[in-house]
Protein backbone atom coordinates (compact mmCIF):
# COMPACT_ATOMS: atom_id res chain seq x y z
CA UNK A 1 0.00 0.00 0.00
CA UNK A 2 1.15 3.62 -1.20
CA UNK A 3 1.43 6.04 1.48
CA UNK A 4 -0.49 9.39 0.12
CA UNK A 5 1.25 13.01 0.25
CA UNK A 6 0.52 15.31 2.67
CA UNK A 7 -2.64 17.64 1.87
CA UNK A 8 -6.12 17.38 2.05
CA UNK A 9 -6.97 16.51 -1.32
CA UNK A 10 -11.38 17.51 -0.66
CA UNK A 11 -10.86 20.72 -2.52
CA UNK A 12 -7.76 19.70 -4.75
CA UNK A 13 -5.03 20.60 -2.51
CA UNK A 14 -2.30 17.79 -2.91
CA UNK A 15 -1.83 15.53 -5.21
CA UNK A 16 -5.29 14.10 -3.78
CA UNK A 17 -8.64 15.00 -4.45
CA UNK A 18 -11.27 12.96 -2.42
CA UNK A 19 -14.52 13.10 -4.67
CA UNK A 20 -17.13 12.11 -1.24
CA UNK A 21 -20.23 11.91 -4.08
CA UNK A 22 -18.77 9.12 -6.02
CA UNK A 23 -19.03 6.34 -2.83
CA UNK A 24 -23.12 6.88 -2.90
CA UNK A 25 -24.08 4.10 -5.21
CA UNK A 26 -27.42 2.49 -6.46
CA UNK A 27 -29.22 -0.34 -4.70
CA UNK A 28 -31.93 -2.40 -6.04
CA UNK A 29 -33.74 -2.12 -2.91
CA UNK A 30 -33.53 -0.29 0.59
CA UNK A 31 -30.09 -0.13 2.17
CA UNK A 32 -29.34 -3.29 4.72
CA UNK A 33 -29.37 -0.88 7.72
CA UNK A 34 -33.24 0.39 6.90
CA UNK A 35 -34.44 -2.42 6.00
CA UNK A 36 -33.40 -4.24 9.16
CA UNK A 37 -35.08 -1.12 11.14
CA UNK A 38 -37.82 -2.16 9.30
CA UNK A 39 -38.14 -5.69 10.00
CA UNK A 40 -37.21 -5.13 13.96
CA UNK A 41 -40.88 -2.91 14.22
CA UNK A 42 -38.99 0.55 14.43
CA UNK A 43 -41.09 1.81 12.04
CA UNK A 44 -44.96 2.15 13.17
CA UNK A 45 -48.34 3.44 11.15
CA UNK A 46 -47.34 7.37 11.83
CA UNK A 47 -43.47 7.28 11.74
CA UNK A 48 -41.53 10.15 10.16
CA UNK A 49 -37.96 9.44 8.58
CA UNK A 50 -35.09 11.65 7.74
CA UNK A 51 -32.26 10.56 5.51
CA UNK A 52 -28.99 12.26 6.62
CA UNK A 53 -26.63 12.11 3.42
CA UNK A 54 -29.32 10.50 1.23
CA UNK A 55 -26.98 10.25 -1.69
CA UNK A 56 -29.53 9.76 -4.94
CA UNK A 57 -32.20 9.55 -2.25
CA UNK A 58 -33.44 5.88 -2.95
CA UNK A 59 -34.44 4.68 0.66
CA UNK A 60 -36.00 7.96 0.94
CA UNK A 61 -38.69 6.80 -2.28
CA UNK A 62 -38.61 3.53 -0.87
CA UNK A 63 -39.76 4.26 2.76
CA UNK A 64 -42.29 6.99 1.21
CA UNK A 65 -43.79 4.34 -1.01
CA UNK A 66 -44.43 2.44 1.81
CA UNK A 67 -46.63 4.87 3.00
CA UNK A 68 -43.93 6.90 5.74
CA UNK A 69 -43.45 10.35 5.78
CA UNK A 70 -39.73 10.81 4.05
CA UNK A 71 -37.57 13.41 3.68
CA UNK A 72 -33.24 13.64 3.07
CA UNK A 73 -30.67 15.88 2.55
CA UNK A 74 -27.18 15.27 0.34
CA UNK A 75 -24.31 17.71 0.52
CA UNK A 76 -23.92 16.83 -3.36
CA UNK A 77 -27.42 15.43 -4.75
CA UNK A 78 -29.48 17.12 -2.49
CA UNK A 79 -27.93 20.25 -1.00
CA UNK A 80 -31.42 22.32 -0.98
CA UNK A 81 -33.30 20.07 0.80
CA UNK A 82 -34.28 21.14 4.38
CA UNK A 83 -32.29 19.43 7.66
CA UNK A 84 -35.72 18.52 9.30
CA UNK A 85 -36.26 16.22 12.82
CA UNK A 86 -37.56 12.87 11.80
CA UNK A 87 -38.38 10.12 14.39
CA UNK A 88 -35.98 7.91 12.75
CA UNK A 89 -33.09 9.16 11.40
CA UNK A 90 -30.30 6.90 8.83
CA UNK A 91 -26.70 8.39 8.84
CA UNK A 92 -26.08 5.34 6.57
CA UNK A 93 -22.28 4.63 5.49
CA UNK A 94 -21.65 8.30 5.72
CA UNK A 95 -18.80 8.39 8.07
CA UNK A 96 -16.67 6.20 6.77
CA UNK A 97 -16.52 7.97 3.71
CA UNK A 98 -15.63 11.07 5.13
CA UNK A 99 -11.67 11.41 5.76
CA UNK A 100 -11.67 14.68 7.74
CA UNK A 101 -12.18 13.73 11.80
CA UNK A 102 -13.75 16.94 12.51
CA UNK A 103 -16.37 16.66 9.63
CA UNK A 104 -17.12 13.04 10.76
CA UNK A 105 -17.73 14.03 13.84
CA UNK A 106 -19.81 17.03 13.16
CA UNK A 107 -21.90 14.89 11.15
CA UNK A 108 -23.04 12.07 13.72
CA UNK A 109 -23.73 15.39 15.83
CA UNK A 110 -25.53 16.88 13.58
CA UNK A 111 -27.44 13.38 12.54
CA UNK A 112 -28.26 13.10 16.17
CA UNK A 113 -29.40 16.95 16.81
CA UNK A 114 -32.14 15.86 14.63
CA UNK A 115 -33.21 12.32 15.89
CA UNK A 116 -36.25 12.00 17.94
CA UNK A 117 -36.33 8.73 18.89
CA UNK A 118 -34.23 6.64 16.36
CA UNK A 119 -30.89 7.29 15.10
CA UNK A 120 -29.80 4.07 12.18
CA UNK A 121 -25.55 4.59 12.10
CA UNK A 122 -23.76 2.16 9.78
CA UNK A 123 -20.70 2.39 8.22
CA UNK A 124 -17.45 -0.03 6.58
CA UNK A 125 -15.97 -2.78 9.68
CA UNK A 126 -12.96 -4.35 8.69
CA UNK A 127 -13.18 -8.02 7.28
CA UNK A 128 -10.10 -9.02 6.40
CA UNK A 129 -7.33 -7.22 3.77
CA UNK A 130 -8.73 -4.17 2.26
CA UNK A 131 -7.60 -4.64 -1.13
CA UNK A 132 -4.54 -3.99 -3.32
CA UNK A 133 -3.98 -0.42 -5.53
CA UNK A 134 -5.26 1.62 -2.45
CA UNK A 135 -3.33 4.63 -1.08
CA UNK A 136 -3.04 5.30 2.63
CA UNK A 137 -4.69 8.46 3.03
CA UNK A 138 -5.71 10.46 7.15
CA UNK A 139 -6.65 7.61 9.01
CA UNK A 140 -8.27 5.45 6.04
CA UNK A 141 -7.57 4.65 2.25
CA UNK A 142 -8.42 6.11 -1.41
CA UNK A 143 -9.93 3.81 -3.91
CA UNK A 144 -9.35 4.06 -7.29
CA UNK A 145 -12.21 6.08 -7.87
CA UNK A 146 -10.80 9.04 -5.36
CA UNK A 147 -13.30 7.64 -2.56
CA UNK A 148 -12.38 7.50 0.31
CA UNK A 149 -13.22 5.07 2.93
CA UNK A 150 -12.43 4.31 6.56
CA UNK A 151 -12.49 0.81 7.72
CA UNK A 152 -13.49 0.19 11.22
CA UNK A 153 -12.55 -2.42 13.78
CA UNK A 154 -15.97 -3.47 15.82
CA UNK A 155 -14.53 -2.27 18.74
CA UNK A 156 -13.73 0.85 17.37
CA UNK A 157 -16.70 1.89 15.92
CA UNK A 158 -18.92 1.04 18.87
CA UNK A 159 -16.81 3.07 20.65
CA UNK A 160 -16.85 5.98 18.28
CA UNK A 161 -20.68 6.21 18.98
CA UNK A 162 -20.64 7.41 22.23
CA UNK A 163 -18.42 10.62 23.22
CA UNK A 164 -15.73 9.95 26.09
CA UNK A 165 -16.96 12.35 28.39
CA UNK A 166 -20.66 10.72 28.03
CA UNK A 167 -21.43 9.75 31.67
CA UNK A 168 -21.29 5.66 30.72
CA UNK A 169 -18.66 5.63 28.66
CA UNK A 170 -16.60 3.58 30.66
CA UNK A 171 -19.38 0.64 30.90
CA UNK A 172 -19.81 0.82 27.10
CA UNK A 173 -15.94 0.21 26.79
CA UNK A 174 -15.96 -2.53 29.51
CA UNK A 175 -19.10 -4.42 27.32
CA UNK A 176 -17.04 -3.92 24.18
CA UNK A 177 -13.78 -5.75 25.99
CA UNK A 178 -15.98 -8.32 27.66
CA UNK A 179 -17.62 -9.05 24.12
CA UNK A 180 -14.30 -9.16 22.63
CA UNK A 181 -12.49 -11.54 25.51
CA UNK A 182 -15.43 -13.54 25.38
CA UNK A 183 -14.92 -14.32 21.83
CA UNK A 184 -18.28 -12.82 20.39
CA UNK A 185 -16.52 -10.45 17.95
CA UNK A 186 -14.25 -13.24 16.09
CA UNK A 187 -16.53 -13.37 12.84
CA UNK A 188 -18.10 -10.15 12.07
CA UNK A 189 -20.31 -11.66 9.28
CA UNK A 190 -21.98 -13.96 12.06
CA UNK A 191 -23.03 -10.52 14.04
CA UNK A 192 -23.51 -8.42 10.82
CA UNK A 193 -27.77 -8.36 11.46
CA UNK A 194 -29.81 -8.58 14.96
CA UNK A 195 -30.40 -12.34 14.72
CA UNK A 196 -27.02 -13.36 13.92
CA UNK A 197 -26.09 -11.51 16.98
CA UNK A 198 -28.62 -13.53 19.31
CA UNK A 199 -27.54 -16.54 17.77
CA UNK A 200 -23.86 -15.64 18.84
CA UNK A 201 -25.02 -15.01 22.51
CA UNK A 202 -26.80 -18.52 22.44
CA UNK A 203 -23.90 -20.04 21.43
CA UNK A 204 -22.08 -19.01 23.82
CA UNK A 205 -24.75 -19.45 26.61
CA UNK A 206 -24.95 -15.33 27.38
CA UNK A 207 -27.21 -13.02 27.62
CA UNK A 208 -26.84 -8.76 28.24
CA UNK A 209 -27.76 -7.55 31.07
CA UNK A 210 -27.56 -3.78 31.12
CA UNK A 211 -23.77 -2.96 30.39
CA UNK A 212 -22.25 -6.66 31.07
CA UNK A 213 -22.57 -9.82 30.08
CA UNK A 214 -23.98 -12.88 32.22
CA UNK A 215 -24.20 -16.66 31.44
CA UNK A 216 -27.94 -18.24 30.72
CA UNK A 217 -29.41 -19.70 33.60
CA UNK A 218 -31.18 -22.23 31.80
CA UNK A 219 -27.76 -23.03 30.16
CA UNK A 220 -26.15 -26.51 29.89
CA UNK A 221 -23.98 -26.60 32.76
CA UNK A 222 -21.19 -28.89 31.09
CA UNK A 223 -21.21 -26.26 27.78
CA UNK A 224 -20.55 -23.46 30.46
CA UNK A 225 -17.95 -25.33 32.00
CA UNK A 226 -16.00 -25.72 28.88
CA UNK A 227 -16.64 -22.06 27.94
CA UNK A 228 -15.09 -20.91 31.17
CA UNK A 229 -12.30 -22.93 30.23
CA UNK A 230 -11.82 -21.80 27.00
CA UNK A 231 -12.58 -18.34 28.48
CA UNK A 232 -9.67 -18.76 30.93
CA UNK A 233 -7.12 -20.01 28.65
CA UNK A 234 -7.69 -16.80 26.03
CA UNK A 235 -7.24 -14.40 29.46
CA UNK A 236 -3.55 -16.51 30.25
CA UNK A 237 -2.37 -16.21 26.48
CA UNK A 238 -3.07 -12.56 26.01
CA UNK A 239 -1.88 -11.64 29.67
CA UNK A 240 1.24 -13.82 28.32
CA UNK A 241 1.25 -11.63 24.97
CA UNK A 242 1.09 -8.41 26.74
CA UNK A 243 3.62 -9.21 29.23
CA UNK A 244 5.84 -10.00 26.09
CA UNK A 245 5.45 -6.85 24.44
CA UNK A 246 6.43 -5.40 27.58
CA UNK A 247 9.77 -6.98 27.98
CA UNK A 248 10.64 -6.26 24.10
Amino acid sequence: MRRAPFGRGVRGEGNIKIDRHKAAIHRPDLSKPVRLALEAGLFTEHTTFFDYGCGHGEDIKRISDRGFTSTGWDPYYRPTGDRTSAEIVNLGYIINVIESQIERREALIKAWELTQKVLIVSAQVLIGDVGKGQIAYSDGVVSSRNTFQKYYEQEELKLYYVLSNYPQYEKFAKLTKQEESWGLLENMKDISCWQGWQEKLKEHCVELQGHRLVWLKDADSEAIKLLKVKLRTCTILERGCKESKDVK
